[in-house]
């Protein structure tokens, strides 16, 4: 019977897992991502093996064999999908981990496996941001800007100067609240980056604006409608001449049909694979050396959490 996509999604978790070994051991066997599964009794239905018999124990030892499979056709998948850029070597049974300066991949691998990321490390989802405003901007190409908007911001500023700074630079979102508004301000209704591409005839109108949202914890698929991009309107008179594009940016893999399933519901969707092979084909110097700094610091300090 063919694998459904929210099979599929569950094993990118165990394909994680697997990463995620390597990294710490520099390779291990396909099937660590299963281990976990099998000592907690969760690929068998029995208490322990005496009591199984011979038909039963063959059954649970041909969907052991499928459940290690499916761990390595992600693998695989993501060896064709990103190609130089993923940082590992899939040979047999056998993922090996290649160490390189200025990778992306492992911090996003990282955030992924990460319990409560959100409460435990405001400072990795700050830089997760930070880093998909930058990375969207370079998808769209040498004409497009990106700017942090979710708070808390770098600078400090409040969501009001944030929006009035992207307003000197691109002349769109005016700032004009709604009657009544002015008095409750916003952290940043649901927007963590703002991407505009600018007209190659410097002439500021008319251009086309990504607002983007990001979701770094377990609970992403929930997130899909965090940003209303009719409830930041309310803010602004006018807000941009053309209609803005919804985007979507978290660190995990998506497998293809939750993809398309994620994409009618969040927009232009940008997982770890896509986020990835952006800056690859981009050229790493689109995270400048502060950002690359700061990724660097946060995976060594999110890959000691693990190894403890």
């Amino acid at each position: 019977m063919p694998t459904t996509y929210h099979r599929a999604q569950g094993l990118t978790r165990d394909a994680d897992q697997a990463e995620l070994e390597s990294i710490i051991n520099d390779f291990t066997a396909v099937d660590a991502g299963a281990r976990d599964e099998k000592i907690s009794g969760a690929t068998h239905d029995h208490e322990s093996t005496d009591e199984m018999d011979s038909a039963q124990m063959q059954k649970d030892d041909l969907r052991d064999d499928d459940f290690i499979g499916g761990i390595h056709e992600e693998l695989a998948r993501r060896v064709d999908y990103l190609g130089s850029a993923y940082p590992f070597s899939l040979e047999k049974n056998t993922l090996t981990y290649k160490k390189r300066e200025n990778s992306l991949y492992e911090f996003l691998l990282l955030i992924s496996v990460s319990v409560n990321i959100t409460e435990r490390n405001q400072d990795a989802v700050r830089l997760f941001e930070r880093v998909s405003s930058k990375v969207v901007a370079a998808y769209f190409g040498a004409y497009a800007k990106g700017f942090h908007t979710g708070s808390p911001r770098d600078s400090g500023t409040t969501f009001k100067e944030k929006m009035q700074e992207i307003q000197e630079k691109t002349e769109e979102f005016v700032w004009g609240p709604e009657f009544g508004m002015q008095s409750r301000m916003p952290n940043d209704d649901g927007l963590d980056f703002v991407v505009c591409m600018e007209s190659a005839d410097k002439r500021k109108i008319g251009q086309m604006f990504v607002l983007g949202q990001c979701a770094c914890g377990d609970d992403w698929k929930t997130k899909y409608h965090d940003l209303d991009i009719e409830k930041i309107k309310k803010w602004f008179h006018p807000m941009t001449t053309i209609p803005p594009v919804r985007a979507f940016s978290a660190p995990h893999h998506v497998v293809d049909g939750l993809l398309r399933e994620a994409s009618r519901s969040a927009g232009l969707f940008f997982d770890r694979a896509r986020l990835t092979r952006t800056v690859a084909n981009a050229c790493k110097t689109v995270l400048d050396r502060d950002i690359w700094e700061s990724v660097t610091t946060q995976t060594d300090e999110l890959l000691a959490d693990h190894m403890q």
